[in-house]
């Protein structure tokens, strides 16, 4: 994929629902802040790396067992799984389900993010947003600077819509971003196509898209 095209996919929006939880960080600590976690994202792609080429001889084994004894295989995969799931647990150990809100409307693209909030924030204020996205239920932390804060002017609404320009963010969860937002779009070419032949779509032609 040429420069160009990884640029343009960097700022592709789409309008989604997320939970969403955010906190100062002092402008002093933000590259602090930013480079432990650079450093903590390289050594778990390191350890990532490694488990995988574990895991690729793992599934061989696994499955020259399975073919003799069906039972041993099963249980072999069933820890196998327990183990990724553990792995994924791990990397989210700043992942406080409670902390966070109800999923919220955002607008979001690779290269920042929308929402809206009950305070305001000052602008080039930096925040720490953990995001969880949906149906895939990816735990995404980044640094972010506040771009742009406006209070909204909606008689129905009260607070503030603020807009920030990621700072920090990990190239796989990047690539986590841009996936989802494909997915998105994928989701809502097909819903425009099935309304144009008179179609609904099941939950799970939406889950699948």
């Amino acid at each position: 994929m040429s420069e160009e095209n990884q640029n343009r996919r960097r700022f592709y929006r789409v309008n989604d629902k997320v939970s969403l939880n955010y906190r100062l960080v002092p402008s002093a600590d933000i590259d602090r802040e930013i480079n432990k976690a650079n450093r903590r994202q390289r050594e778990m792609s390191e350890l990532r790396n490694a488990t995988h080429a574990l895991d690729a001889r793992i599934e061989v084994l696994t499955n020259k067992l399975a073919q003799d004894n069906p039972l041993i295989g099963e249980t072999l995969n069933l820890f196998h799984r327990k183990i990724a799931l553990h792995e994924r647990m791990l990397g989210m150990d700043d992942y406080d389900d409670g902390a966070f809100s109800q999923a919220k409307e955002i607008n979001l693209s690779a290269s920042g993010i929308a929402f809206d909030a009950d305070t305001p924030l000052s602008k080039d204020t930096y925040i720490k947003i953990e995001l969880v996205t949906y149906p895939e239920h990816d735990y995404i932390p980044v640094y972010a600077r506040v771009i742009q804060c406006n209070q909204i002017e909606d008689d129905s609404l009260a607070g503030f819509r603020i807009a920030v320009e990621f700072k920090g963010i990990s190239e796989e969860d990047e690539a986590r971003i841009v996936n989802h937002i494909f997915r998105l779009q994928a989701r809502e070419i097909k819903r425009e196509k099935a309304e144009l032949k008179g179609e609904t779509l099941s939950k799970s032609d939406v889950s699948a898209a």
